[in-house]
């Protein structure tokens, strides 16, 4: 059936006083909720997160509490917040299956998944995930019984794959029988749906046609992309503990041409994080040597890596390097993570001047998003203290 959209009206003011303060949250018992969502006819809203979750503070900081949100979701749902590792929330998590954050959820009053997606959206694309919940030619649940009473036709083939991918569900089956009905594959539809469904999965038909067909996805996808895509698929196949032997033989035949680079950067990246003095000191030498030497461009991986730096080592020589490397990541693409590594890196190096500033930057920057900037501004405390 198809829910009914309840708007906020101007007349019920005492209402819409109260959606100003955005999403209402219960916080009863599971069943109860069910209960009520049974008697009410009315879809649950789950907000599935933990309390580490970076991107599920961000949603809770800037779209639960937008006004055109509240008017939807308080107006249309029960809503539910409910920790993943704590409570109800534990045995809710395995029950729905649950294991990315934010998991969004919207559930009947029979406990029955109605649509499911993963990940932040900003206020303008979590009103359109709500509307598409309520509308059974949208929702998972819908789309599942259209597909169970025999339509098989490739534009309800290809939006029921599509939305399984979204809520990271098994969309395989569908999506195989969508394909079978395709002639060309090479179509731009086609070859984006063929991307997202190669993932990491270097085994699957789909990752095989993309390497079959490589130059048209480097196009299609972009090189980015596409290489995040291989290096994923690889990794998953080798597995964390794969030897150097046969990593390098993995990247000669995927990498012909960029091999030696890409097996320097991974035994940086088997260095990294090691805390043993002779790890530390491999790891500062080939860092130095593997980003001058490739010249690499790359913001978070500047910025990871002088960070890195400064974790370790009091030594100018090395700080020094870090610096080059985290100013050229702000040069790049400011933001608070590259403005507070600088900033700790002039700290490091007795630059009281420069490391103020630099966590001024970060701070406005943490500001502006809504982050957590309390370790910035300890750092500021301690740059105050040199001389």
């Amino acid at each position: 059936m198809k829910y009914v959209i309840v708007l906020c009206c101007a007349f019920l003011s005492s209402f819409c006083l109260a959606q100003d303060a955005g999403i209402e949250f219960r916080h009863d018992n599971w069943n109860q909720v069910l209960s009520d969502a049974e008697s009410q006819n009315k879809i649950i809203f789950i907000d599935a997160y933990t309390t580490w979750c970076g991107p599920c503070k961000w949603m809770n900081a800037n779209v639960f509490p937008d006004k055109s949100v509240a008017d939807l979701y308080n107006g249309n749902f029960i809503n539910v917040k409910l920790d993943m590792e704590k409570g109800e929330g534990i045995d809710f998590a395995k029950k729905y299956k649950v294991n990315a954050f934010p998991t969004l959820l919207f559930i009947n009053g029979k406990g029955e998944v109605v649509h499911k997606s993963l990940g932040a959206r900003d206020a303008e694309k979590f009103v359109t995930l709500g509307l598409e919940a309520m509308d059974d030619e949208s929702n998972l649940l819908g789309l599942k019984k259209k597909h169970n009473a025999g339509d098989k036709s490739p534009m309800f083939l290809r939006k029921y794959t599509t939305t399984l991918l979204g809520a990271n569900m098994d969309a395989m089956s569908i999506a195989n029988e969508y394909f079978d009905s395709q002639e060309d594959w090479l179509t731009t539809d086609n070859m984006s749906l063929v991307g997202d469904l190669a993932r990491f999965d270097l085994d699957s038909k789909y990752f095989q046609y993309m390497l079959k067909n490589r130059k048209a996805f480097e196009n299609h996808l972009g090189i980015d992309r596409f290489e995040q895509q291989l290096d994923g698929a690889i990794g998953s196949k080798t597995g964390s503990n794969a030897s150097l032997e046969k990593m390098t033989d993995m990247y000669r035949q995927y990498y012909p041409n960029t091999w030696e680079r890409r097996i320097a950067k991974y035994t940086l990246s088997k260095k990294m994080y090691k805390e043993d003095e002779a790890s530390q000191k491999e790891f500062l030498d080939g860092s130095v040597a593997y980003i001058n030497k490739y010249e690499i461009s790359d913001v978070t991986f500047l910025n990871s890596m002088a960070w890195r730096v400064y974790e370790i080592t009091e030594n100018p020589m090395y700080l020094l390097e870090a610096k080059k490397w985290a100013l050229k990541s702000i040069a790049g693409e400011s933001n608070f993570y590259n403005n507070d590594t600088v900033a700790a890196i002039y700290y490091a190096l007795k630059q009281k001047d420069e490391a103020l500033h630099f966590a001024g930057v970060a701070i406005k920057l943490a500001m502006e998003d809504k982050m957590d900037y309390s370790e910035t501004r300890e750092l500021i405390r301690r740059i105050k203290l040199l001389p």
